[in-house]
């Protein structure tokens, strides 16, 4: 999948339980992780648990936005949904628009957790931001291919199954 790569970096594996910023019990690349489950996991467990949260990340987009999209903007997309759980209408009713610069200025403010900043959230968010504007490169993977160099003229055509509809 297109977005694993950049989310993965953004988020981190640790296969310890912590609480996050926001105060969830949290394992691997930030799985919630209930009370009373093991403190401990595999990494084959946390890619596992990794690769189901982001199908169903990008079933929530495909079932949302209804525009085509670059793939760096459908990877911004994806890793807010995965940070945050969903996208807010108003996110989902600009990019619907393709008023690209407003979603992008709306996503730029979920840098808070219990009210307060959270410095790594300001960096991932910046970072996500840059993405979906297309100010920032990076490498995206594609299964059976190689990393694929997202550039701003380039619409995803390479993997239907992640194109939205």
């Amino acid at each position: 999948m297109q977005a694993s790569k950049f989310i993965k970096t953004q988020e981190g594996c640790r296969l310890t339980a912590y609480v996050c910023s926001g105060g969830n019990r949290t394992i691997g690349y930030g799985t919630s992780w209930g009370r009373g489950k093991t403190n401990k996991i595999s990494k084959e467990l946390a890619d596992r648990l990794f690769f189901y949260e982001l199908i169903d990340c990008e079933q929530y987009l495909k079932d949302r936005i209804t525009v085509q999209l670059f793939d760096y903007e459908w990877v911004a997309l994806a890793d807010h949904v995965y940070n945050l759980g969903s996208l807010s209408t108003g996110i989902i009713e600009l990019v619907n628009n393709y008023k690209m610069e407003e979603a992008a200025a709306l996503m730029s403010q979920y840098i808070h957790a219990d009210g307060r900043v959270i410095r790594g959230l300001k960096i991932r968010v910046k970072a996500r931001v840059e993405l979906f504007l297309g100010k920032k490169r990076v490498n995206l993977e594609a299964k059976g291919k190689k990393d694929i160099l997202c550039t701003v003229n380039k619409p995803l055509t390479y993997l239907k199954d992640l194109t939205p509809r």
